[in-house]
């Protein structure tokens, strides 16, 4: 059984990931639902709208709209998620 630590690791690098790939395209804009309250930190990204009262059940989740000139750097990363 992973730790939770480990999954909260796997999530920042998917969300990494999501970032990374968003960066490559020109025009492009990106919405995101998501329970993970640190995806837009993962993503390096600031979200034009944060709309955080949707809730799946229980679980409350954020809804984030992002276009490409709204893309940050990675600077604010702590340093082992670089």
């Amino acid at each position: 059984m992973e730790s939770a630590w480990v999954k909260r690791r796997n999530f920042f690098s998917l969300y990494r990931t999501l970032g990374e790939r968003f960066r490559a395209l020109d025009s492009w804009s990106m919405y995101v639902i998501t329970s993970y309250t640190e995806a837009e930190k993962a993503m390096g990204v600031k979200a034009q709208k944060k709309i955080a009262k949707i809730y799946n059940g229980m679980i409350k989740n954020l809804f984030l709209s992002v276009s490409r000139s709204q893309t940050t750097e990675r600077k604010n990363l702590p340093h082992e998620f670089r």
